[in-house]
């Protein structure tokens, strides 16, 4: 999975998530950036603690979160609208 976070105007950040199947996302920070981006922060955790359930693991597996925006990509049929997913 790629990361790519993009500081904007204003300490607020964008961050695009590309997985390993192609499929791209963006997600709006939650927070402004300090010293570093939340977004960032969670994925660095993530990976150094070898979290697969975490957020980004999740999204990794195929999970589509409702802040999350499809950019592009093929998706499989019917992703992101199961309503058990959050």
């Amino acid at each position: 999975m790629k990361l790519t976070v993009t500081r904007l105007e204003h300490g607020k950040y964008k961050t695009e998530v590309t997985r390993d199947d192609g499929v791209s996302y963006r997600l709006k920070g939650v927070a402004h950036t300090f010293a570093i981006p939340h977004d960032l922060a969670h994925f660095l955790v993530e990976k150094a603690l070898r979290l697969r359930h975490g957020f980004f693991g999740n999204i990794a597996d195929g999970a589509v979160f409702k802040s999350m925006t499809y950019i592009g990509g093929r998706r499989k049929p019917r992703a992101g609208s199961d309503p058990r997913r959050c």
